[in-house]
């Protein structure tokens, strides 16, 4: 597809979460992948007839030359035991919210194990038409855990009702008059990773909006008017 085999190479696991054209036959891609991480790539144009191999949520068999900043892909060709439905409507557009998490907070070259697990449940579930809001949230929680913003339940050992989040400070016990307030019933099932509940959905959605605030900076606006729909 992109190049002949090379069985000098081992095969990984992966997803093309973005594709830019570059030069006249090739591609600039970006990639997770279950063993090089993220990962950005050139790769030849693929054909009219294998076109869809570089489409999102398609799981590829990749073959992948390292090389500094930027790798090649030696070959790429579907896993057919892992086919999905393409993602529609709602699904599609929760999917593409999750890439761009993906693509704006994974550091290409590092691994994200959990992360990537995860993406793949998460990447099924969306094609079988789940209730999208708690995989979403799930997702994002194994992502902070995994770029290292993990969150301290700590504050649960108070006697305290309801509680705020800041990124600086984490969870922490607040007045019941505060805006930003959340109860102790949805801190306490977020610790349990129980999403069945609006309370800890919403919870979640505000702890992740304002980390991700607080990583990317103004870059985050983007994706957090994604994050609002």
């Amino acid at each position: 597809m992109s190049r002949k085999r090379n069985n000098n190479l081992p095969f990984s696991e992966g997803f093309i979460l973005h594709k830019l054209p570059f030069e006249e036959h090739k591609l600039i891609l970006s990639i997770f992948d279950s063993s090089h991480g993220m990962i950005k790539a050139i790769a030849r144009r693929p054909s009219k007839k294998k076109a869809l191999c570089y489409e999102p949520f398609t799981t590829l068999a990749l073959q992948i030359r390292p090389s500094g900043h930027l790798a090649t892909v030696q070959s790429a060709e579907p896993i057919p035991s892992q086919y999905l439905p393409p993602l529609q409507g709602n699904h599609l557009w929760a999917g593409l919210y999750c890439n761009e998490l993906l693509y704006r907070l994974c550091q290409v070259s590092e691994h994200y194990p959990q992360t990537y697990t995860h993406y793949q449940k998460l990447i099924r579930v969306l094609s079988q038409g789940c209730v999208i809001r708690p995989e979403v949230r799930q997702f994002e929680y194994t992502l902070l855990q995994d770029i290292g913003y993990s969150i301290d339940f700590s504050c649960l050992d108070s006697a305290a009702e309801w509680f705020s989040y800041c990124a600086d400070h984490g969870l922490h016990a607040c007045h019941a008059i505060d805006t930003q307030r959340h109860s102790r019933f949805a801190v306490e099932k977020l610790a349990e990773k129980n999403y069945a509940h609006a309370d800890t959905l919403a919870l979640m959605k505000h702890i992740f909006q304002q980390s991700i605030r607080h990583i990317l900076g103004s870059s985050a606006l983007h994706v957090t008017q994604m994050l609002s729909a």
